[in-house]
């Protein structure tokens, strides 16, 4: 039995990340930057929220911070080359990210994006 044309062409249309994306429920993070005046790193206030999928995993969000960092950086010359783990610690509920990054992110949790301080 052959599958219709027009469910055949539906179903590669639903393949396609673009209309998944627009079917997800989008969940909002609340950010909170600290200190406040690395928020413009990011091209966002210091308290902000950040949209991300439904049932999005810490690494989702990591990536996401990742993309708004190099964005907002490009040519203004506050990365000077790191990444974003080079200079901040992503926090939820005090705990850094990086531990559950295949976890679900909550969305009743505030990310705390802290400045990584080093020096002696």
């Amino acid at each position: 039995m052959s599958v219709h044309p027009i469910k055949e062409k539906l179903d590669l249309l639903w393949a396609s990340s673009s209309v998944k994306a627009r079917c997800h429920k989008i969940m909002k993070i609340r950010l909170r930057f600290i200190p406040g005046l690395i928020a413009s790193y990011f091209g966002l206030e210091e308290t902000s929220s950040l949209e991300l999928p439904e049932g999005a995993k810490y690494k989702d969000l990591m990536n996401a911070l990742e993309k708004r960092f190099e964005e907002a950086s490009n040519g203004s010359g506050h990365a000077e080359g790191r990444t974003l783990p080079d200079s901040f610690v992503i926090l939820s509920n005090g705990e850094p990210i990086t531990s559950k990054l295949n976890d679900p992110v909550n969305p009743e949790e505030e990310i705390s994006v802290v400045v990584m301080v080093s020096g002696g």
